[in-house]
């Protein structure tokens, strides 16, 4: 019996090995997604995420239960050895207490024996324990994933146009006095192409985080499409928006499955080759050792910045979008191939709102209007390029810094 314990062990062995490597990649992409829960709820990708990691659990349970069924028949079988041997020595000590030949102790070794018997049970409620332990893991894993206290609003029309009204918009974080965003008002037409400025904190990051909905506490009256942003759901708000983030985020997976990232494949082929013709990303691809289908790792397969910012954008402008949020999209690019990605943006966004947060010159040159804000999150100037030269002395400070930075 004790060798049939041999290839149990062996078993049990891989199988918490194939355990560990289980759960650190589970881990390990749980804190990934977990650190860009932002990106990928605008990206529309919650479901997505939700269905991925019910599989790692349930494949992480179905193994974990393996375990435990191993364990506990490897237990099981050497209790029962325990009790055989427990059982010949009753049996030899009944025929002795008969024969005369034994005294009282044997019966206190019978009862030191059938204690023995509450281990495997005490072994049956750990196990019953440890299963409902993992149990409760997934499911609450579940629960953090679906989490959100956003109030799905679905009462409302789908918004059609990408105009933009803020009336009065004033916004601080909770826990904090002095407003992010003070009395601001502004009013953004459909297919305008805006550049937003200003210096560091004035809430140009925070302004697209509410036209995203991710805060709802805010006072004044904010408007997308002539509906009120308070009516409508965030799922109705992220499928008009699309947000491409300054730093170049690509999850684990196939290149393709970072394109299609929460769109279900609802992006035709012809669309998503247009989208690279248009970004010079056609060669890219092809030098890739499988294609679309390279699975990328967290850090981006060895692709340059500039690379996956470019992917970055294209994932963004594969959806049909009513606005589209940019901040500074073009960071990571030289001059020569950030004209060639501003024409491609310009071209597939055509009546398309677009606002762009700016740190270069260009940027700001080629939009239709500029947002200036101040440092306390107040508006200071609306303008184009030209009217703000002549009479805003910050704009005219803040060209001539982007001048000496370009």
């Amino acid at each position: 019996m004790l060798l049939g314990m041999i290839p149990i062990n062996k078993k049990l062995e891989n199988y918490y090995v194939r355990h560990q490597e289980m759960t650190g990649n589970l881990t390990g992409k749980l804190s990934h997604k977990f650190s860009h829960f932002r990106l990928i709820k605008t990206l529309k990708g919650e479901q997505q995420e939700i269905e991925e990691a019910e599989q790692g659990f349930r494949r992480l349970f179905h193994n974990f239960r393996k375990i435990l069924l191993l364990s506990s028949f490897q237990s099981a079988m050497m209790n029962s050895l325990a009790m055989i041997f427990m059982l010949i020595i009753i049996l030899v000590a009944g025929l002795n207490v008969q024969n005369g030949s034994m005294t009282i102790s044997s019966l206190m070794a019978f009862v030191l024996y059938i204690l023995q018997l509450l281990e495997p049970i005490s072994e049956l409620i750990k196990i019953l324990d440890d299963l409902a332990e993992v149990n409760g893991v997934a499911k609450r894993t579940k629960q953090l994933l679906s989490k959100s206290d956003e109030q799905e609003l679905c009462h409302v029309a789908p918004v059609q146009e990408g105009s933009i009204s803020l009336k009065d918009v004033s916004f601080s974080y909770p826990g904090q006095k002095d407003p992010v965003l003070k009395n601001l008002w502004l009013d953004i037409p459909t297919g305008q192409n805006v550049a937003i400025i200003g210096p560091s904190g004035a809430g140009k990051t925070t302004l697209f985080s509410l036209l995203m909905k991710f805060y709802h506490h805010y006072n004044g009256s904010i408007r997308i499409g002539g509906q009120e942003l308070r009516a409508l759901s965030p799922m109705q708000v992220r499928q008009m928006i699309c947000y491409v983030p300054q730093e170049n985020t690509l999850f684990h997976g196939s290149l393709r499955d970072n394109l299609f990232y929460g769109k279900n494949k609802a992006v035709s082929e012809e669309r998503l080759y247009e989208v690279l013709e248009e970004l010079d990303l056609v060669e890219v691809v092809e030098q890739l050792p499988n294609g679309l289908d390279t699975v990328l790792s967290d850090s981006g397969h060895g692709l340059s910045e500039g690379q996956k910012q470019r992917f970055n954008i294209a994932r963004a402008l594969m959806s049909n979008g009513e606005i589209y949020l940019m901040d500074e999209v073009t960071a990571n690019l030289d001059l020569v191939t950030e004209q060639t990605i501003v024409q491609a943006i310009d071209r597939l966004t055509v009546g398309k709102t677009r606002l762009t947060i700016a740190h270069r010159i260009s940027t700001v040159q080629q939009a239709d209007s500029i947002l200036v804000l101040n440092e306390d999150g107040s508006l200071d100037d609306q303008g184009s390029h030209s009217e703000l030269l002549m009479r805003n002395s910050q704009y005219q400070q803040y060209v001539s810094e982007l001048k000496k930075v370009s």
